[in-house]
């Protein structure tokens, strides 16, 4: 795999990612909320030298940690076995630039 398609998909699975979790908190906080948590944990991960897939499961549980304590209710896991698919507009959802 080259880089640039290692690069594609990060960023394919990173935004994947963000539109799960603007889905799994969409009746408990703005989108834009969510997002921008994604970035801030995104970076300061990356800043403290985590790389690679890791980054990516490293900053989900760090923003879900996050939001989860900003909420009354956590919205409940989703069945991993079983997903809801929740397509997103790609207009509404931020692609961040990695570092």
């Amino acid at each position: 795999m080259t880089r640039a398609e290692d690069e594609r998909r990060r960023r394919a699975a990173l935004l994947a990612m963000s539109e799960r979790l603007v889905a799994h908190y969409r009746d408990a906080m703005p989108s834009g909320r969510v997002t921008a948590a994604v970035a801030v944990c995104r970076s300061e991960l990356h800043r403290l030298g985590l790389r690679g897939d890791g980054l990516l499961e490293a900053t989900e549980a760090m923003v879900r940690s996050r939001l989860n304590a900003h909420v009354d209710k956590p919205p409940a896991v989703p069945d991993v076995e079983h997903p809801v698919d929740v397509a997103l507009p790609t207009s509404q959802v931020a692609v961040l630039a990695v570092p």
